[in-house]
């Protein structure tokens, strides 16, 4: 879906993937396959987020994918790389994000390039959520 919608727009694409925890004993398997699929479509970057993608899908990425896939744990961190990758550039980008639940929070990374009012939107933002995630990148991270 993503590939043809920006086909059909002439837009650059970005793919934002969180770890797959929810697979058990099939977590190994399912996160190669998946990386064995995605680097096969005309994606212009892949930005995964998770121990389990970096432990993966790292090892796995080729010279020709290096420069445009990142890794890191942090949400906020994959958030910032995608906002510089979308302002050096004068192309109009699509994005694609996909996550698991927990501590991935891959919400947060989409904050650092949508305006502010859209926030409310975002799944997990009622107040429950943001101390249960203001504790946990407290209690993980270095503050950005």
């Amino acid at each position: 879906m993503l590939v043809r919608l920006a086909q059909k727009e002439s837009r650059k694409t970005i793919a934002l993937i969180g770890d797959m925890r929810e697979l058990g004993a099939l977590e190994t398997l399912r996160h190669e396959e998946l990386w064995f699929a995605l680097k096969k479509l005309p994606v212009d970057y892949y930005i995964f987020v998770g121990a389990v993608c970096m432990e993966i899908i790292q090892p796995l990425i080729t010279d020709e994918w290096r420069e445009r896939t990142f890794f890191t744990l942090d949400s906020r961190v994959a958030g910032e790389y995608i906002k510089n990758i979308i302002t050096d550039d004068t192309h109009k980008y699509l994005l694609f994000a996909k996550g698991s639940q927990n501590t991935i929070y891959l919400e947060e990374a989409l904050k650092y390039f949508i305006f502010p009012e859209e926030y409310l939107k975002l799944v997990r933002q009622d107040t429950l959520y943001t101390h249960k995630k203001n504790h946990f990148y407290s209690t993980h991270f270095i503050s950005l």
